[in-house]
């Protein structure tokens, strides 16, 4: 569709839906290509070109929009998309899997079904993300007409909505102070003021004051800024904070892990919504808005998606374990020679813990029971030494993380004495042993790099490069692959060395 065609159906729509108008504009926008912006750049500099050059016409679409705006419902699309469900992981994923059996009808007058009917096709989030806020500034200035009357009218509406979704907002997060999982970790929050109740009755007042500005017409005597909003704010994303590290040591779940990620989303959606409402920082505000919008348009295409909940959940879960792994981790983690001959003599200790299980299991064989009988004490004797050694370790201090290898190097520690095996027998059980050591620590550690870029939202980039840098750091240093440096190197580009 070339832009006179645009501009015909666009006439035809005037008068009609906003929903469809706002929806043939990002339709004649889109791509052609996916995964790629090309081409849109130019088309919304024609398109805007072509708007200025028909006056009448776009009055007409800013007046339709304008309208829309004002009828809408803004609610839903301030304080749901986006923010993780209140429902739990369970509930909303046979939600999201009833909606895509069964998906209710969306509403065009409610804004956050609006983004689901504007911006429909799987690839819309990629492209408004890569587009420059310049670009999208200049397409929303091209449909908004500060002498339409009915823009005027869109502005309060919009402002009226923001005040009801801060305030809605603020009553979830003081709400937050009851939950059981937060007194457990921090028993005295119901016992005063804290700092999530504080906040919710500051933008109370702020809310109350703000409406009474807008009545008044914008009388810069009766404006009442968000600076202690601000610092409030602030306060409650250092007590999340503090929840976490509490987290760490007394226990935490998935559910808790998933409270306070909503807690802090919710907290950063509040300060978006508070700069949206600032009228002096009219520059952030609009930056503000454009983020928003991009945010909104990726969370709307996500809404029911069931990989979307995986990877977020995945995401909370890793970052769950590995909260919990940095109290044990370090064990397995040395920075100079020091601390490498520390867990090699810890090691060792644990290796003649290993022994005399592996010892055990071979005694208990050699009792001379049925098969079956033998099958089903091995078996329970192995599974209960699979899931306590680890307990025991931790009682011990010392690294001892069992794994299947560590009972067949020690079971065939055992059998060559007294077996009379010849060379090419030992070789083929060795070799054996040694691909489970290196089955179990590629798996080990693909799974704890996957879990600990998921924890950080990270990727990993190139494999090939990385591999690369690991063999040439192999090359230049080769005797630090069995001995590290007697000192630890300092840390380069902000790494821990």
């Amino acid at each position: 569709m070339n832009i006179e065609a645009l501009l015909e159906r666009l006439d035809t729509l005037g008068d009609g839906s906003s929903v469809e108008v706002l929806r043939t504009v990002i339709d004649w926008l889109r791509p052609v290509r996916e995964g790629t912006s090309a081409g849109v750049l130019g088309r919304i500099e024609e398109l805007t070109l072509a708007l200025e050059a028909h006056p009448d016409l776009r009055h007409r679409l800013c007046t339709n929009l304008a309208a829309g705006l004002a009828e809408a419902r803004h609610l839903g699309a301030y304080t749901e998309i986006g923010l993780f469900s209140r429902r739990g992981f369970f509930k909303e994923s046979l939600h999201r899997v009833y909606e895509r059996l069964n998906p209710a009808p969306l509403n065009g007058e409610d804004l956050k079904d609006v983004f689901a009917l504007v911006f429909h096709d799987a690839n819309d989030p990629s492209w408004v993300r890569a587009l420059p806020d310049d670009a999208w500034l200049r397409l929303f200035d091209a449909f908004s007409d500060a002498e339409v009357s009915a823009g005027q009218a869109a502005a309060r509406q919009v402002s009226n909505e923001l005040l009801y979704a801060l305030e809605m907002l603020a009553v979830w997060v003081a709400a937050k102070e009851l939950d059981p999982e937060l007194q457990r970790l921090d028993p005295r929050i119901a016992d005063r003021d804290s700092a999530f109740v504080a906040l919710q009755r500051e933008l109370a007042l702020f809310v109350a004051d703000y409406s009474r500005w807008l009545d008044s017409r914008g009388d810069a005597d009766a404006f009442h800024d968000d600076a202690h909003a601000q610092v409030l704010l602030e306060q409650c994303s250092a007590q999340v904070e503090r929840l976490r590290k509490r987290a760490v040591q007394r226990g935490s779940t998935i559910a808790l892990t998933y409270l306070l990620e909503r807690l802090d989303q919710t907290l950063q959606r509040i300060g978006t919504l508070l700069e949206l409402l600032d009228p002096g920082q009219r520059e952030r505000r609009r930056a503000t808005a454009t983020g928003l919008f991009k945010q909104l348009v990726k969370a709307s295409a996500d809404r029911y998606g069931i990989a979307a909940l995986w990877q977020e959940s995945v995401g909370l879960l890793s970052r769950s374990v590995t909260e919990h792994a940095s109290r044990t981790g370090e064990h397995y983690v040395t920075r100079d020679r020091g601390e490498y001959l520390h867990m090699l003599r810890a090691a060792g200790g644990a290796g003649c813990i290993i022994a005399i299980m592996a010892f055990m299991k071979i005694k208990l064989v050699a009792l001379g029971l049925s098969p079956g009988h033998e099958t089903f004490w091995v078996c329970m004797f192995f599974g209960v030494l699979l899931g306590a050694t680890g307990y025991v370790g931790l009682l011990t201090g010392l690294p001892l993380d069992i794994r299947h290898v560590a009972f067949s190097s020690a079971n065939l520690g055992f059998v060559l004495p007294g077996h009379h095996l010849d060379g090419f027998s030992a070789g083929a059980y060795l070799l054996m042993v040694l691909l489970i050591g290196a089955v179990n620590l590629w798996v080990s550690f693909a799974l704890a790099l996957y879990v600990a870029l998921s924890a950080r939202a990270a990727k990993l980039g190139s494999l090939p490069r990385l591999l690369g840098l690991y063999v040439a750091r192999i090359r230049a240093r080769p005797a630090e692959v069995i001995l590290p440096p007697r000192v630890a190197p300092p840390p380069t580009n902000g790494g821990s060395g």
